[in-house]
């Protein structure tokens, strides 16, 4: 018998990679669960890691902490939790990361593309 659970996460997981596939033309894809060695929840997004959450309760920092673990495993310098909304589609989801991981995405990509746009 399929777990509850498992099946929400699965189901949610796949709309938001159909969306993000969707928005950007990457193909965003549901990541194998690799236990220990997981790197996120969903791969196709250049450089970054990402979870996807589906829970009434939220542990955010606990989220953090382990998307920022799977991320470093991937080898990617960017990470966020993807949280889904009840009641609301895929494109109203929460997205949680630090302050660092925000800076270091304008640092590492919006600045210079500013700087290249305006010389």
């Amino acid at each position: 018998m399929v777990n509850p659970n498992k099946a929400k996460g699965t189901r949610t997981e796949t709309e938001i990679a159909r969306y993000a596939s969707a928005v950007t033309g990457l193909h965003v894809h549901r990541l194998a669960q690799a236990g220990a060695l997981d790197v996120g929840d969903l791969g196709g997004l250049p450089l970054t890691a990402l979870q996807v959450k589906n829970h009434a309760k939220f542990d955010l920092a606990g989220w953090c902490d382990a998307t920022a673990a799977q991320a470093q495993r991937a080898g990617q310098p960017y990470w966020a939790v993807v949280i889904k909304r009840r009641g609301h589609p895929a494109g109203r989801a929460y997205v949680l990361k630090s302050l660092d991981v925000e800076l270091a995405l304008y640092r590492d990509l919006v600045i210079p593309h500013l700087a290249h746009d305006n010389p």
